[in-house]
């Protein structure tokens, strides 16, 4: 990853409390979906790596991944 550009995405949209995480995770077959929306993005549109933040549906678990 030595030089390449990652993009975060975590910070919540709407009407949400500090810490609060709107964003979910689910399982979907063999695949893990996210489900939300993320605001103030800078550089992802052209990163070569997604960094997210969000909370397992069915957990409530804290879920961090890079793709």
């Amino acid at each position: 990853m030595a030089g390449e550009l990652v993009g975060n995405t975590w910070t919540e949209v709407g009407d949400v409390k500090i810490g609060q995480v709107i964003t979910r995770i689910s399982r979907q077959g063999e695949q893990w979906v996210a489900n939300g929306t993320k605001y103030y993005s800078p550089g992802s549109l052209f990163a070569g790596w997604i960094d997210l933040y969000a909370q397992q549906d069915d957990t409530g678990a804290d879920v961090r991944f890079t793709s």
